[in-house]
């Protein structure tokens, strides 16, 4: 008789012999059939057993021997907790944490640690589950935790964000965290599972970058603020640049240029040939407020 599995598959066949020919009855025929099919049945129970052994096995190594934090959690009674107090107080999740903060601790203390691996437990600097536990209670963070549930209360299933922890060591981490519930487990948050990642580094890195382009701009607002006194100073020592005099009088003369430059009034300038009325000219667009422009000189004497 074949042993068949559910999909129609031949694995085998139960057989009997004798030392002299057998009559086979109807009802013998059919003892037979009832125990080729149990034995189908209990093969591909068998099977079936033997590769969800193996996938819990693999998963377990994956678990364990994942260079990131893990965290199964069960938030099945702290799901029902949310439902009977938004029932109690007829009001939104959000508005009963505002008015009662201290449901954030009620719901908090009915979320379940299923299993932790051991980078997050690195990451941490605890030794074993049950310290990692009383780490978390020790250290909780209520604004953490209340984004969470109301990200999951309004229908989310991802909640993803960067958090910054002291490990037991006293050493301070950097994590992304992402907390995700399973396939499945979108109406009762049984299955919900914690993914964190250490930035620390990374993070280090951009704040010594960040420092570092701080740096550069102080430097840049020192060079250029030493630059315009150096300007000015060479235009009140060197009498603007084209202009070379030590006299005291001519001083007073730059110091009215100054003065002038600043308005949009029309200047003359008047002076023998020769004695640097151009010159002066050119002080005073050097430092006025149109000294991006250019300075056109006109010839009026050939204007007819």
């Amino acid at each position: 008789m074949p042993i068949f599995l559910a999909n129609g598959e031949v694995i085998g066949h139960i057989a009997i012999f004798d030392s002299k020919p057998i009559e086979v009855s109807p009802e013998q025929l059919s003892i037979l059939k009832i125990f080729a099919s149990r034995a189908g049945a209990e093969i591909e129970r068998k099977r079936k057993e033997e590769l969800i052994q193996e996938s819990i096995s693999r998963y377990k190594t994956l678990f364990e021997g994942s260079p990131v934090g893990i965290s199964e959690e069960d938030f099945a009674e702290a799901k029902n907790y949310i439902d009977e107090i938004k029932a109690r107080y007829r009001d939104t999740l959000e508005n009963i944490l505002e008015k009662k903060p201290d449901e954030i601790h009620n719901i908090y203390d009915r979320v379940k640690r299923v299993d932790v691996n051991k980078a997050l437990l690195h990451y941490f600097g605890v030794q074993s589950r049950e310290t990692y536990y009383e780490y978390l209670i020790k250290y909780f963070q209520p604004q953490t935790f209340k984004s969470v549930l109301l990200a999951f209360d309004a229908g989310a299933t991802v909640f993803e964000r960067e958090i910054k922890v002291k490990a037991a060591s006293g050493e301070t981490r950097f994590l992304k965290a992402k907390r995700a519930l399973l396939p499945g487990a979108e109406k009762t948050w049984s299955k919900t599972i914690l993914i964190c990642m250490d930035i620390t580094e990374q993070k280090e890195s951009q704040e010594h970058l960040r420092s570092a382009l701080e740096e550069v701009k102080e430097l840049k607002e020192r060079l250029e603020a030493e630059n315009v006194y150096l300007r000015h100073e060479i235009k009140q020592d060197h009498n603007f640049e084209e202009i070379i005099s030590q006299s005291e009088v001519f001083k007073k003369v730059l110091e009215k240029i100054e003065l002038v430059a600043e308005t949009d009034a029309s200047v003359l300038i008047l002076g023998e040939s020769g004695t640097g009325k151009e010159l002066i000219a050119r002080a005073i667009h050097s430092v006025s407020k149109r000294s991006h422009r250019p300075l056109v000189k006109v010839n009026c004497a050939a204007l007819p």
